[in-house]
């Protein structure tokens, strides 16, 4: 990996900075340049930026024998070595991150599909990537909240360690767990490798470079959710004086919105118990996301918000009080709190 590539790898250009800071335009709107002198002006760093009409940047850049215009292809050359080629490739490192720092945001990962990825799964599951790994910089596992269990890992290997051949060039892959029947099948499809680093019967790497499109692979992250996910069910209150949850259900398409401060899942059942005046289980629905709020009151705890899918309406006289009290519901339902082992077998079979 070059210089730029360890500077700009995991950073995303801000258009009207780079602008600030001295980017020109350089063969349309889409392109800007920047050029500094460094080395005492024996040197000069070429930045262009270049944005895509679908979102997507990449960062090109130079160094440049100011007599000849020649690249000073030493720069990146890590075997190079000597006290100018040492210097010039601290001066030019400098001079990198100084843009990076002025112009730059920072991503989780390299590629744009690992981007993307982690941001669908941070709002599906309210999950962030991890760096399981104390000597790799360029890797991010995403764990099940519950068990702690791996259900993907982003990482970048060489190209050639999915091929097992001699080609160095970086690629970013994310492993997910499979059913083992389907490994066969899976391998057929065109960006899906036997695993690297990690079981090769059960897990499978899938190369982030848009061989396969976001929907097939998150399909699959889902899958890898699954297998390792136990499953739980809970229940929660309402009060109809305050919010119809039949009506926020049918304005939802039958998906809802609600606040938790339990450790919900996706994939988890959900029980949703009516308070006084009617005082009986109502709905029953699946957690289909489970995401952090974005924005909390200062000294306020944080709650996450979770998506409900309703599964089944009950009617108000079938699950009473009374019937819950007779199944593991003590009294009432006073928060939220995981269903007793006697109600959902009840409710279950």
């Amino acid at each position: 990996m070059d210089i730029a590539q360890e500077v700009f790898g995991r950073r995303r250009p801000i258009r009207q900075k780079l602008i600030d800071y001295g980017f020109k335009a350089d063969n349309g709107a889409n392109s800007l340049i920047y050029r500094a002198s460094f080395m005492d002006g024996a040197l000069t760093a070429v930045v262009s930026v270049r944005f895509s009409p679908a979102g997507e940047t990449s960062v090109i850049c130079r160094a440049l024998d100011a007599d000849t215009g020649d690249e000073y292809a030493l720069i990146n050359i890590a075997s190079s070595t000597g006290a100018y080629v040492g210097a010039a490739r601290d001066e030019y490192r400098m001079l990198l991150e100084e843009i990076a720092e002025a112009c730059f945001y920072d991503v989780p990962f390299c590629s744009d599909q690992a981007n993307r990825l982690s941001g669908m799964i941070e709002n599906t599951y309210g999950v962030l990537p991890e760096n399981p790994f104390s000597n790799v910089d360029h890797a991010g596992v995403f764990r099940d909240p519950c068990s702690g269990k791996w259900f993907g890992l982003i990482m970048q290997i060489e190209k050639g360690k999915l091929l097992d051949e001699p080609d160095t060039v970086p690629i970013e892959i994310i492993n997910v767990k499979i059913d083992p029947d389907q490994l066969p099948e899976l391998l057929k499809k065109p960006g899906i490798y036997p695993c690297y680093h990690m079981n090769k019967k059960k897990w499978i790497s899938i190369a982030l470079d848009d061989s396969l499109d976001d929907d097939r692979i998150f399909e699959l992250v889902r899958k890898s959710y699954k297998l390792i996910h136990p499953h739980r069910h809970w229940i929660i209150p309402s009060n109809p004086a305050l919010f119809d949850v039949g009506a926020g259900f049918d304005a939802g398409g039958g998906v809802l919105t609600w606040h938790h401060r339990i450790h919900v899942a996706v994939g988890d059942t959900v029980y949703i118990y009516q308070t006084e005046p009617v005082a009986a289980l109502r709905w029953k629905c699946e957690v289909i996301a489970c995401s952090l709020e974005t924005e909390t009151p200062i000294n306020h705890p944080v709650t996450r918000i979770m998506y409900l899918k309703r599964i089944e309406t009950y009617d108000k006289d079938r699950y009473p009080r009374s019937w819950l009290n007779e199944h593991g519901i003590k009294k009432t339902v006073r928060g939220q709190r995981s269903a007793p082992d006697e109600l959902v077998k009840a409710l279950e079979t």
